[in-house]
């Protein structure tokens, strides 16, 4: 599978792309191939070459040709059915002729937005796209809480306690504090490991493992102690770790 990007404008191309690589690695989405082009026939012939499902980012106008955009979208649909098409663009008012050229696009995405507005709608054509490749992300539900908390496990870090019977989860930009206990937590899935008296990491975050200092690096840098009654079970769990670092 693959992104591709329609854009005649070096530094929007360029911003685009590097957008869409810092969300698939700040959402732990699988490593995907985005492919630039400035013109629509190099796009084309590149496109036809994967026989995935792609993700295709386009703008409309492109040079003096106010439609080269749409015109691509319909050429895609003759060989990529199933394919996902954003329109990115400033021409708003060319989102009807879209229905003309039949080429069932997601969404229109308008360059002049704000940024975090921008971002957004990129990030959720980008959800769109992983879950309809059935790359969703799994979802570790806390039923036990009066109300459910549902975290993704690309995000989730760690849990630790931050208080009298208090819990806070580490889930990237998210932080959620709640009552209760860690020996509970440890128990929902095999995943979550108990490393500490305060901590329960999720094991698919760990980097590695500092031995001289006895600690877990995880994949955002956090650093999780690692205490005497649970070091040897660690050591344990982690050889079955391809690649780990004892």
């Amino acid at each position: 599978m693959t992104i591709f990007i329609l854009e005649d404008q070096v530094n929007q191309a360029t911003y685009l792309q590097h957008l869409l690589a810092d969300l698939i690695n700040d959402y732990h989405y699988p490593n995907e191939k985005i492919s630039v082009h400035y013109k629509g026939s190099d796009l084309l012939l590149a496109a036809q070459q994967s026989t995935e499902r792609n993700l295709y980012f386009l703008d409309i106008k492109i040079n003096t040709d106010t439609e080269a955009g749409l015109k691509i979208a319909q050429a895609i649909r003759v060989f990529d059915a199933e394919g996902i098409i954003v329109f990115v663009t400033t021409h708003q008012q060319l989102a009807y002729k879209s229905y003309q050229y039949m080429v069932s696009a997601l969404t229109f995405v308008n360059k002049n937005l704000e940024k975090e507005a921008f971002q957004q709608q990129i990030r959720d054509c980008l959800a769109v796209y992983f879950t309809q490749n059935g790359q969703e992300k799994e979802k570790l539900v806390l039923e036990f809480l009066s109300t459910p908390l549902s975290i993704d496990w690309r995000e989730l870090n760690f849990f630790e306690v931050v208080g009298n019977h208090m819990i806070r989860v580490n889930a990237g930009k998210r932080f959620v504090e709640f009552y209760g206990a860690l020996s509970d937590i440890e128990k929902l899935d095999t995943r979550l490991w108990r490393v500490h008296q305060a901590f329960v990491i999720n094991s698919q975050q760990i980097s590695h493992f500092n031995l001289s200092k006895r600690e877990i690096v995880l994949k955002n840098d956090s650093r999780i102690p690692v205490t005497r009654t649970y070091y040897k079970r660690l050591k344990e769990q982690l050889k079955t770790y391809e690649g780990d670092t004892l």
